[in-house]
């Protein structure tokens, strides 16, 4: 994977945490947490501190933006 590449939500997972990425609906996110038993991973939006699952990011596909 590379920045730049079109992605689907069950690649998400694989994206390391401080990943960036960009949905279809221009709504940018960073990855904050993997993810592990104690909860699912975790998005930030930009400019919001409320956490969010995969699911809740809007619309697909999602492009890479950034990767660490």
């Amino acid at each position: 994977m590379n920045a730049g590449d079109t992605i689907t939500v069950d690649i998400l997972p694989a994206l390391p945490v401080g990943a960036v990425i960009r949905t279809d609906t221009a709504q940018v996110a960073v990855k904050a947490f993997m993810g592990d038993d104690e909860g699912p991973e975790e998005w930030f939006e930009t400019g919001d501190s409320t956490p969010l699952r995969p699911d809740e990011l809007d619309g697909y596909p999602i492009t890479i933006l950034w990767l660490p």
